[in-house]
């Protein structure tokens, strides 16, 4: 039982083959379920981040384009404000500066600067420029020559006031002077820096003119990217938001730093491109993987507890198994020395009852020789008894025959002792054949007497031919005076006492012996030995087990019925001879 305990732990060793498979099944569907969640949420992820970032820069271009439109009206009100002509006209820097003052709190711009037809500045919202020449740039030359608002770049020496809306101012059809309006453009894109994307603004020529990242600044797109990745970009803008130091790249994701997304802006022909890092979907990816990971550690660390646990109580059950087969060892010795002992006792047992038995059987013996000489003796007493009277009456011939009858039954009562010999030893007399009719005679002739003191009438019905059957005379006889005995005793309190005997020759023999007493009460125990009708020290109750018994020893049977009105019926059917 040790051997099988020490194998409980959670090694492999310690693992049935069904868990071993069981295990393997699990890993690998672990492992099939962790490439299939990466490979669907990496394209269900990117196709969403995709379309996020397509999203946002709908977003931007419509937040860059609001701000275009919102700067490049304010030029055409300026232009055609009263106040503002009225004050070009009579050089009242004041009045045409606090004019301004108004017009940039309500529009929410940043630089308004009006000149004269010249391009000299005549007043500024931002003294910074209260001394620059506009007359070289192509705002200005633009606004002379056409009278609607026009748009343009300015050379990097005017600072942040970079990208322009310009109108004229006329009077009439005269120039009397022209307006710039600093598009704040450049602050619209640095909003978004900080953002999960990195943008760039390309104009008409293909160069950048606004972006989040400075160095694309005045670059073509391929040669931003040169100087500067989009990714490496995004991680610059995000840290320089958050006050962080930029680090190094994070892997490819599907073979790709980033996702390019471009639109085409309703302004100058330009376009806006942003730039999308797949880092967000490694990241949701690889939290979902850590999920399944998670679950199939815990079904696996599930399992090895079950398996322990099994493997526990596996030994705990042999435990308890050999300290019942201990126990069971223990009754079955104890078992076994009652059982010795028992059988001691029961051989004393079976000694006492063999010895019972013998003197039981002796007694039975002795009850039966008793039985079966009775009989004799009483028929021998009564012939003494007619033969002294014989005698004293010098009737000598009658009773020399009385003597001779008296020879017969002694001669018959050494039969008797012969057969009860016989009876004794192992298997049976001799049988021969016998006439059924001379037996029931010889019976008759026995019973004759008492029959006659007891008033007894005596019927015989013979068939023509003789009756043979194979047995023995004498054993027959015995039989017959049995019931003839029986019914003589049966009918003593009888009126008309009489006894019907028929012998009846077919297929078998059949002796027929009918007496008219009250009949017989337990047919069932009949012919069981030691069962009598009579009181005590009148019989024994084996005449009828006897006669039954010689009767089978014949091959036949007797049976036993009450009459109709009354009496009883004995009936013996014995094979014939065959002729």
């Amino acid at each position: 039982m040790t051997g099988k305990t020490s194998d409980t732990g959670l090694g492999l060793t310690g693992l049935t083959w069904r868990m071993r498979v069981a295990l393997g099944v699990v890993i690998a569907l672990a492992g099939v379920s962790l490439w299939f969640t990466n490979s669907v949420l990496l394209t269900r992820f990117s196709e969403a981040e995709e379309t996020r970032a397509a999203l946002r820069l709908e977003q931007y271009a419509t937040d860059l384009t609001q701000t275009i439109r919102r700067n490049r009206l304010l030029p055409e009100l300026l232009a055609t404000d009263p106040v503002v002509q009225g004050a070009l006209s009579a050089r009242n820097t004041a009045a045409l500066t606090a004019r301004m003052e108004v017009f940039k709190a309500q529009a929410g711009a940043q630089v308004l600067v009006v000149t004269d037809p010249d391009g000299t500045v005549v007043a500024a919202t931002l003294e910074d420029y209260a001394a620059a020449d506009f007359s070289s740039t192509d705002p200005y030359l633009a606004a002379v020559l056409d009278a609607g608002v026009q748009f343009g770049l300015l050379a990097p020496s005017f600072g942040s006031l970079r990208f322009v809306f310009a109108q004229a101012v006329r009077d009439g059809t005269d120039l009397a002077g022209l307006v710039f309006v600093k598009a704040a453009l450049a602050e619209a894109v640095a909003d978004w820096q900080g953002g999960p994307d990195a943008v760039m603004v390309v104009d008409d020529t293909g160069q950048v003119v606004l972006s989040t990242e400075p160095d694309w600044q005045g670059q073509t797109p391929d040669a931003a990217l040169t100087v500067r990745s989009a990714d490496s970009a995004i991680r610059r803008g995000v840290r320089r938001a958050q006050g962080l130091a930029v680090d190094a790249a994070e892997p490819f994701v599907r073979g790709r730093e980033v996702a390019r997304t471009d639109q085409p802006l309703n302004f100058q022909g330009w376009r806006i491109v942003s730039f999308t890092t797949y880092d967000r979907v490694r990241q949701q990816v690889n939290g979902v993987l850590a999920l399944e990971v998670m679950v199939f550690s815990l079904i696996v660390a599930a399992m090895l507890l079950f398996a322990t646990r099994r493997s526990a109580l596996q030994a705990l059950g042999f435990q308890r198994e050999s300290e019942e087969l201990k126990t069971l060892n223990q009754q079955l010795q104890r078992e076994i020395s009652q059982r010795e002992q028992a059988e001691r006792e029961l051989e004393v047992a079976e000694q006492t009852i063999e010895q019972s038995s013998k003197l039981a059987a002796l007694g039975e013996m002795a009850a039966a020789v008793s039985h079966e000489l009775n009989q004799p003796l009483a028929a021998m007493r009564t012939y003494l008894a007619g033969a002294k009277t014989l005698l004293e009456r010098s009737r000598t011939v009658e009773a020399l025959s009385s003597f001779q009858r008296i020879d017969d039954l002694i001669g018959r009562m050494g039969s008797i002792t012969g057969q009860l010999k016989t009876h004794a030893r192992k298997g049976g007399p001799t049988l021969k054949p016998v006439a059924v009719e001379d037996a029931v005679q010889g019976a008759l002739d026995i019973m004759g007497m008492p029959f006659s003191e007891a008033g007894i009438a005596v019927t015989r019905t013979f068939p023509p031919e003789p009756t043979v059957v194979m047995g023995d005379q004498a054993r027959l006889e015995q039989v017959l005076i049995n019931l003839f005995r029986n019914a003589l005793d049966a009918m003593a309190q009888v009126d008309a006492p009489s006894i019907d005997v028929l012998v009846v020759q077919g297929d078998s023999a059949k002796i027929i012996v009918r007496d008219t007493g009250p009949g017989i009460e337990n047919l069932d125990d009949l012919f069981e030995p030691f069962y009598t009708t009579k009181e005590a020290g009148e019989g024994v109750g084996l005449g009828l087990a006897i006669s039954s018994g010689i009767i089978a020893d014949f091959g036949g049977r007797m049976t036993a019925f009450n009459g109709v009105p009354d009496g009883a019926v004995f009936e013996i059917v014995l094979p014939l001879v065959p002729q």
